[in-house]
Protein backbone atom coordinates (compact mmCIF):
# COMPACT_ATOMS: atom_id res chain seq x y z
CA UNK A 1 0.00 0.00 0.00
CA UNK A 2 1.52 3.37 -1.01
CA UNK A 3 0.06 6.35 0.82
CA UNK A 4 1.32 9.99 -1.31
CA UNK A 5 2.14 13.15 0.80
CA UNK A 6 -0.08 14.41 2.97
CA UNK A 7 -2.62 11.65 2.80
CA UNK A 8 -4.55 10.79 6.10
CA UNK A 9 -4.16 6.87 7.40
CA UNK A 10 -7.46 5.17 8.22
CA UNK A 11 -7.19 3.91 12.07
CA UNK A 12 -6.89 0.35 10.73
CA UNK A 13 -4.01 0.93 8.37
CA UNK A 14 -2.12 3.04 11.21
CA UNK A 15 -2.78 0.33 13.59
CA UNK A 16 -1.31 -2.07 10.78
CA UNK A 17 1.40 0.02 10.26
CA UNK A 18 2.32 0.50 14.52
CA UNK A 19 2.16 -3.28 15.01
CA UNK A 20 4.32 -4.04 11.95
CA UNK A 21 6.91 -1.17 13.35
CA UNK A 22 6.82 -2.72 17.07
CA UNK A 23 10.37 -4.60 16.28
CA UNK A 24 11.51 -1.89 14.38
CA UNK A 25 14.13 0.09 15.82
CA UNK A 26 13.95 3.16 13.29
CA UNK A 27 10.71 4.08 11.79
CA UNK A 28 9.82 5.55 8.36
CA UNK A 29 7.88 8.72 8.69
CA UNK A 30 4.82 7.20 7.77
CA UNK A 31 5.04 4.67 10.62
CA UNK A 32 6.08 7.71 13.08
CA UNK A 33 2.65 9.07 11.78
CA UNK A 34 0.92 6.27 12.37
CA UNK A 35 2.24 5.51 16.30
CA UNK A 36 1.34 9.25 16.87
CA UNK A 37 -1.96 8.29 16.16
CA UNK A 38 -2.87 8.75 12.78
CA UNK A 39 -1.40 11.92 11.50
CA UNK A 40 -0.53 12.59 8.16
CA UNK A 41 3.02 12.36 6.34
CA UNK A 42 3.39 15.55 5.81
CA UNK A 43 2.69 16.34 9.43
CA UNK A 44 6.14 14.80 10.23
CA UNK A 45 8.08 16.28 7.80
CA UNK A 46 7.47 19.12 8.73
CA UNK A 47 8.13 18.24 12.55
CA UNK A 48 11.40 17.07 11.12
CA UNK A 49 12.15 20.16 8.56
CA UNK A 50 11.55 22.55 12.09
CA UNK A 51 14.00 20.39 13.49
CA UNK A 52 10.91 19.83 16.10
CA UNK A 53 11.23 16.11 15.97
CA UNK A 54 14.57 14.22 16.40
CA UNK A 55 15.56 12.39 13.11
CA UNK A 56 17.59 11.38 10.56
CA UNK A 57 18.18 11.61 7.00
CA UNK A 58 18.61 8.49 4.88
CA UNK A 59 20.22 10.03 1.79
CA UNK A 60 19.03 12.90 -0.60
CA UNK A 61 19.94 15.63 2.04
CA UNK A 62 16.96 17.75 3.10
CA UNK A 63 14.48 15.87 0.93
CA UNK A 64 15.93 12.69 1.66
CA UNK A 65 13.81 10.01 3.47
CA UNK A 66 13.01 10.35 7.10
CA UNK A 67 13.70 8.00 10.08
CA UNK A 68 13.22 8.68 13.37
CA UNK A 69 12.08 6.36 16.78
CA UNK A 70 9.15 5.62 18.53
CA UNK A 71 11.09 7.30 21.92
CA UNK A 72 11.34 10.58 19.96
CA UNK A 73 8.12 10.46 18.43
CA UNK A 74 7.15 9.90 22.13
CA UNK A 75 9.08 13.04 23.44
CA UNK A 76 7.85 15.13 20.23
CA UNK A 77 4.14 14.25 21.08
CA UNK A 78 4.93 15.19 25.04
CA UNK A 79 5.78 18.64 24.34
CA UNK A 80 2.72 19.55 22.68
CA UNK A 81 0.77 17.98 25.17
CA UNK A 82 -1.78 20.57 26.60
CA UNK A 83 -2.66 20.50 30.44
CA UNK A 84 -2.36 17.82 33.19
CA UNK A 85 1.11 17.04 34.66
CA UNK A 86 4.14 16.30 32.59
CA UNK A 87 5.08 13.24 32.68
Amino acid sequence: MRVTEGTELTTSEANSITNRAQDADWLTARDAGAHAGGIGVSTIREACNRNELRHIRIRGGAKGPIRTRREWVDEWLERWARGGEPV
